[in-house]
């Protein structure tokens, strides 16, 4: 068994209320009241940097191993602790390691060679190799490998090279990897202790970048499509639209072809509609950034423009084919009419309406400390005002966002008829980008940073206005509006 090790969040203390205590999270702000049957273990860990899953099972009585470290996984995801290590999956199953490729003879062979350094069992794993229609020497670098080579006639696409492998396999896990990644040593270690939980049918990893030579290689590396962040999640917590990228993917056998596998019909965005059709038949898609892979990213500035373009190709189409999934647009109440009345006092100079917008932010912060108070927490007024403001702050951000990744270009064409349409979306679009700078940290400069980010917003929306143009559905572009209402079950649990 390997150790697992449990810690409390960052951002997150311990407050005692008579015989049980409550979990207080500054950022965001929420609040929840342990049972207290386990606070006798949360209040080891505030005394404890890190504890093993072993000595928190003794803090608690009536408890099984299994469903403690399932609670703390739940609570995990939610950010409210964290974790480091794992239990292997007993026994261990049989895997299928199936690689797609077309005309890269280096990338092949830097992949293989990763792939058989891992350190799961080789009797527990198989490669699979399927060519599509090579017509250079990838399939003879292939060969001279320990692997199982499929080869096509035609090309057919990666999508099909994944289905064809798949029927060709015969682990009862299947994973998927692309030709320009390299994997991990612990890799499958990393994935597959994930499906000891059965609702769970498909899991993925961390997307890293392989290089960091040039700028954009830099840039790439903290903002890449392919890049899933750096906390666990899965499409339980509430997001739709959770999906994660092929390159990186394990599933269980009978649920891919439950589903019918990949879309072959579907040139990018493929494991966005797998992700998606498996979830609608109940399953669990979970997200594990320990099990990483480097992927070797196009660090050049027209095939980097060209795939956000594709991948923005695919918004209206998979939004047709997933009717349920209709992207929609929310709005915050709180923060619409707070922004309504700083706007109307920018607009009108009517120092009134600036004092409500200031009287409005003051009341929420009340209202948001006595929900916390109802759990027995009385908290600094400054820590429900800091919360204020950052909610405030994230739906501009939210609001901004969406302007930056479809409207920059139509805005852009319209500033010579409407000036203040274009300042106006470029400031947003400049604000989106600084904020992401300062978040990502990446080892660039601002300048550059932001000079890609415009690339990488005009490139993606360009593609979703050729899509929604080609095939005369425009929801991505004009998406539905709905008010966001806030369910707190324990606390305030908010945006």
């Amino acid at each position: 068994m390997t150790e697992i090790t449990y810690a409390l969040g960052k951002r997150v203390r311990i407050v005692e209320h008579d015989c049980s205590c409550v979990l207080v999270m500054s950022y965001p702000l929420k609040a929840i009241r342990l049972p207290s049957a386990v606070s006798g273990l949360f209040r080891h860990l505030a005394d404890n940097k890190e504890s093993s899953l072993e000595e928190l099972c003794q803090r608690v009585t009536g408890v099984g191993t299994l469903a403690l470290e399932d609670f703390l996984h739940r609570l995990e995801k939610a950010g409210w602790v964290t974790s480091n290590g794992l239990r292997p999956l007993a026994p261990l199953p049989a895997v299928s390691i199936i690689v797609p490729v077309r005309n890269r003879p280096q990338e092949i062979r830097a992949c293989l060679t990763s792939l058989l350094s891992l350190s799961y069992p080789e009797g527990k794993r198989e490669i699979i190799v399927v060519d599509d229609a090579s017509d250079d020497e990838t399939p003879n670098v292939v060969e001279a490998f320990p692997v199982t080579l499929h080869r096509m006639r035609e090309r057919h696409g990666a999508s099909s090279c994944r289905n064809w492998g798949a029927r060709h396999s015969h682990g009862e896990i299947l994973c998927f990897l692309d030709s320009d990644c390299l994997a991990d040593a612990a890799w499958l270690d990393e994935l597959l202790p994930v499906f000891r939980n059965p609702a769970v049918a498909a899991v993925g990893g961390l997307v890293d970048s392989h290089d960091d030579r040039t700028v954009l290689d830099r840039y790439e590396k903290v903002k890449s499509s392919l890049h899933m962040g750096s906390h666990p999640t899965d499409s339980s917590m509430g997001n739709r639209f959770f999906y994660l990228p092929a390159c990186n993917f394990a599933v269980r056998r009978e649920m891919f072809f439950d589903v019918g596998g990949f879309r072959e019909s579907l040139e990018v965005g493929e494991d966005v509609d797998l992700c998606w059709r498996i979830t609608n038949e109940g399953g669990i898609v979970e997200y594990r950034p320990a099990a990483r892979i480097s992927h070797k990213h196009r660090n050049t500035l027209w095939p980097f423009c060209k795939r956000r373009f594709d991948y923005g190709t695919s918004e209206p189409l998979l939004q047709e084919l997933h009717p349920d999934r209709i992207k929609t647009f929310v709005l915050w109440p709180k923060a619409v009419i707070f922004w309504a009345l700083c706007a109307a006092t920018a607009l009108t100079g009517a120092w009134i309406l600036g004092i409500m917008a200031a009287a409005w932010l003051l009341l929420d912060t009340v209202i948001r400390r006595r929900e916390v108070a109802r759990l027995g927490v009385t908290l600094n007024f400054l820590l429900p005002l800091a919360a204020v403001l950052r909610s405030n702050a994230s739906f501009l951000f939210h609001c901004s966002s969406f302007v930056s990744r479809y409207y920059l270009v139509c805005a852009t064409l319209l500033t010579p008829i409407f000036p203040l349409v274009g300042a106006v979306a470029w400031t947003l679009h400049f604000g989106v980008g600084t904020v992401e700078f300062y978040a990502k940290r990446p080892r660039l400069n601002l300048i550059s940073f932001l000079g890609f980010f415009s690339l990488e917003q005009i490139s993606y929306q360009a593609g979703v206005w050729f899509g929604c143009f080609r095939d005369k559905f425009f929801l991505p572009l004009f998406p539905r509006v709905s008010m966001r209402t806030v369910v707190e079950s324990e606390g305030i649990d908010r945006q």
